[in-house]
């Protein structure tokens, strides 16, 4: 799988809240948490489309 860097901006309090749940083991990396969440929303458009 190839991959694509992107940078992107958060308000702190969303950064924060990420950092968390990658603390607490949910997720492996940040990244993981925005991959997630970017299928997550992908399969909601999905539907509506």
């Amino acid at each position: 799988m190839e991959f694509k860097k992107v940078t992107i901006s958060l308000p702190k309090n969303l950064y924060n809240q990420g950092i968390n749940l990658v603390n607490k083991g949910l997720f492996s990396n940040f990244s993981d948490l925005v991959r997630s969440g970017i299928r997550i929303e992908f399969k909601e458009i999905e539907l509506v489309i």
